[in-house]
């Protein structure tokens, strides 16, 4: 039986997870280990945590200051065992299907591929379904499709071994200057998109919960929403650049696997006059640059914004 661990990041996620944690631990098939993180909780969550800890042999919890989910979620990952087969993340208000993890495993095997990423079966906060499937077409998961866009969550990532050890490697690691920008399922898909290394199941064994309260993950932002999203990137640089930030990164970490894509390079050096106009003029960067105009992108790089 392969042994799985679940990393899992929680913070103010009373209201869901004991369903989250019990669907976790009801895997089939799979020696599952739950890693818990809590980043610094004031509700009851603490609590919950520490009830399931007593009872659990199978989960551990940490407790740690608040410093965002992206760097909650790294953190487990170079604290985990370097020992198990698999290694999954959870967000912390889901439900998983009890076969989750081993249809994971099966099709990692069967592809060769060491990243796993599946559809999403969208419900209400009750658990009332609202879309079976996220993706009614296979998404893109080039390394210029989530420079731009990311297109699948953290929450249905399931990894082998030896994609753990190429993440958790001191020289692989990136800066809190990029989990300021982008969380960790953007810089783990981009270590596996630049690997050539990522499985897509268009099947789904997640229900993923949509409420008022998600930290991450699918929201309906408000013209509002945007709007201070935006006036929040003019007040602070270094929030403005996110993706070029996450070029560089992978560039840095990963020199070998990025040397020979051009885009990645430029995205990377994108202060150069000469790059933000051959950003510009790439169809396919600005193909996957969302709700935008051409003018507006424009606009954006030239300004800083990319």
């Amino acid at each position: 039986m392969d042994s799985v661990v679940v990393l899992m990041s929680t913070y103010n996620g009373e209201r869901f997870l004991e369903e989250q944690i019990e669907s976790i631990l009801k895997q089939k098939d799979v020696d599952v280990v739950l890693y818990v993180r809590d980043d610094g909780s004031s509700d009851r969550t603490k609590q919950i945590l520490d009830e399931y800890q007593r009872k659990n042999a199978q989960m551990l919890v940490f407790y740690g200051k608040n410093e965002g989910v992206g760097n909650s979620f790294l953190d487990l990952v170079y604290m985990a065992p370097e020992t198990s087969d698999y290694y999954a993340f959870a967000d912390q208000d889901d439900i998983w299907r009890d076969t989750k993890l081993i249809e994971a495993i099966k099709l990692l095997k069967q592809s060769g591929k060491n990243l796993y990423v599946s559809n999403q079966e969208c419900v209400d906060k009750k658990g009332k379904q609202l879309k079976k499937a996220r993706f009614t077409e296979t998404p893109d998961l080039s390394e210029i499709s989530i420079l731009c866009k990311n297109p699948v969550a953290g929450c249905t990532m399931v990894f082998s071994n030896a994609f753990y050890k190429a993440l958790s490697a001191k020289q692989s690691r990136p800066t809190a200057r990029l989990l300021k920008n982008r969380i960790h399922d953007v810089w783990v898909d981009m270590v596996g998109a630049v690997r050539e290394d990522i499985i897509y199941d268009p099947r789904s064994f997640i229900l993923y919960r949509l409420h008022e309260n998600n930290v991450v993950g699918i929201k309906k932002n408000t013209a509002y929403d945007i709007l201070k999203a935006q006036w929040k990137k003019l007040r602070n640089p270094q929030e403005r650049n996110g993706r070029s930030i996450l070029a560089q990164e992978i560039v840095r970490c990963f020199p070998g696997e990025t040397s020979k894509n051009r885009l990645i390079q430029i995205a990377a050096d994108s202060r150069k006059m000469k790059n933000k106009i051959l950003l510009i003029q790439n169809n396919e960067v600005f193909r996957h640059y969302t709700g935008e105009t051409k003018l507006g992108f424009a606009l954006k790089v030239l300004l800083g914004f990319f």
